[in-house]
């Protein structure tokens, strides 16, 4: 396995992502609502992005969390890779995610 990196800022394949400090989430009906109370903003999150958000914890890379999704999906790495950093910049961007 390689070596996890922590860098600040960009989204890659070894980045290890966490929930923001900011947030708090809830999967009802199998879809994630997350909530970032500071600013008054939620998000619904579909199934698809529900599986990644649960995967995100702090501990696991991005090709780990694809890795995952790929065995519970029906999905080429290449698609999922690319899907899952897209994804995950955009809850980045939107302050739910941090990569530290």
């Amino acid at each position: 396995m390689s070596e996890k990196v922590r860098s600040a800022g960009q989204m890659t394949p070894e980045s290890v992502p966490k929930k923001g400090p900011l947030t708090a989430s809830r999967v009802m009906d199998g879809e994630a609502v997350v909530f970032l109370p500071g600013k008054g903003q939620v998000r619904i999150l579909n199934k698809l992005g529900t599986a990644v958000w649960e995967l995100v914890d702090g501990e696991r890379t991005v090709s780990e969390i694809v890795e995952e999704i790929c065995k519970k999906y029906d999905v080429e790495h290449e698609v999922a890779e690319r899907d899952a950093l897209e994804f995950l910049k955009t809850l980045q961007d939107k302050e739910l995610v941090e990569c530290p």
